[in-house]
């Protein structure tokens, strides 16, 4: 899979791993970004501590959308229950809050995805960490992946100057 024509064509990869071996698979092996579930259901298996523990060291990262929790009273549940698994078995590192919104009308501010987070079992520090600071890592690590791990700038010096400064 990590070979594949067609990946090579994204830049930021998410899985939904249906069954307890694919989601240790995704953890350990797949050269992914993001893991995420479907709000509609129930995660049908149990997250250890262990596999949340080599994902989040392997530097993937964990989808809560809110747009279905605000729309839907099951989905609410669902996300709610797979928030707090995850704040359970890896005290809620390496999470990203998306919106997964599909009109414009379903997306919220900020400050309110922020309160939202509260009811994610996120704190107000670690609600803004899942908006900007770990989205901002994801983009990053999915540019590395397609530019490769370092990058230099070159920037243009005048060699006067830099002589009258060292005189």
């Amino acid at each position: 899979m990590n070979s594949s024509e067609n990946l090579k064509k994204y830049d930021i990869i998410a899985v939904i791993p249906k069954t307890l071996q694919a989601f240790q698979y995704a953890c350990g092996t797949l050269d992914v970004d993001i893991i995420t579930f479907e709000p509609e259901s129930r995660i049908p298996y149990k997250i250890s501590r262990k596999l949340y523990r080599q994902a989040v060291e392997r530097g993937i990262f964990f989808e809560l959308m809110y747009a279905p929790a605000i729309k839907d009273s099951s989905a609410r549940k669902n996300i709610i229950s797979t928030a707090h698994n995850y704040h359970a078995v890896g005290k809620s590192r390496n999470i990203i809050i998306t919106s997964s919104a599909l009109t414009p009308i379903q997306t919220r501010s900020v400050h309110d995805i922020i309160n939202l987070g509260f009811i994610f079992g996120l704190n107000s520090n670690e609600s803004v960490k899942a908006i900007r600071n770990n989205v901002r890592q994801l983009i990053l690590k999915a540019q590395g992946r397609k530019c490769g791990k370092h990058y230099m700038e070159i920037e243009s010096i005048d060699v006067k100057e830099n002589k009258a400064n060292f005189e």
